[in-house]
């Protein structure tokens, strides 16, 4: 299997001029499973999005939706994850289906969390240990900033 390279980016939408929105996105590929994102490397990269959303005059301890997107390779996998996030309480949306060539399924679903000191550290790891089992590929968070 190929080395993973980091190839991840914020990005922050605005609307009427006031912030909106900040994600980290970690352009899951498929030479990049879940398995070989180092904990340590995933901290970081929480830490590194926790920074911009104050820098950006978040308030990171107010609870708030997190949305996460996880990437599966199989329609059952993608449902086996979803009954598995729902039962430790996320609001789950209806799967999207391949788009395109790549064949992939996608989970968006969110939950409740404030995004101070380690919780984002807490909801991702989480977040990991429930999408392993069904080989899927985190994608990053974010949240409306408050």
């Amino acid at each position: 299997m190929p080395a993973w390279t980091a190839e991840f980016g914020f990005y922050e939408a605005a609307m009427g001029g006031d912030r909106a929105f900040v994600t980290l996105d970690l352009a899951a590929r498929a030479h990049a499973p879940v398995a070989t994102h180092p904990v340590r490397l995933q901290s970081m990269l929480n830490g590194r999005l926790q920074r911009q959303m104050e820098k950006s005059g978040d308030h990171l301890e107010i609870p708030r939706e997190v949305d996460h997107l996880v990437v599966f390779s199989s329609e059952p996998n993608a449902t086996s994850a979803a009954v598995a996030l729902a039962k430790a309480g996320f609001r789950i949306d209806p799967l999207r289906g391949p788009e395109g060539d790549d064949g992939t399924w996608r989970l968006e679903f969110h939950r409740t969390d404030a995004c101070d000191g380690e919780r984002p550290d807490r909801f991702v790891f989480e977040v990991l240990d429930l999408i392993e089992p069904f080989d899927g590929e985190f994608d990053g968070w974010g949240s409306v900033a408050q």
